[in-house]
């Protein structure tokens, strides 16, 4: 079983994976908290590990740039 990026119809399996092993008693999802890296756009920075059908693993990275008065920083928030 390797990492790989999900498919963009696999984005609901994700997101029941998550609410069943993350949130079973909070009524809001993470596209809905997270919306910039549940986005599809973001697809080729989240990963899965899954057999068959079924999702046994996730991660999602989300890259950002941060300016300060003296630098600019890339950073990726990873969960």
């Amino acid at each position: 079983m390797e990492p790989r990026a999900p498919k963009a119809e696999e984005m609901k399996t994700i997101e029941d994976f998550l609410k069943k092993n993350l949130r079973q008693d909070i009524n809001w999802s993470f596209k809905d908290e997270y919306p910039l890296a549940f986005d599809r756009k973001n697809l080729g920075n989240v990963r899965i590990i899954s057999d068959e059908e079924k999702i046994l693993s996730h991660a999602v990275l989300k890259p950002t740039i941060i300016k300060t008065h003296w630098h600019l920083f890339k950073v990726g928030f990873i969960g």
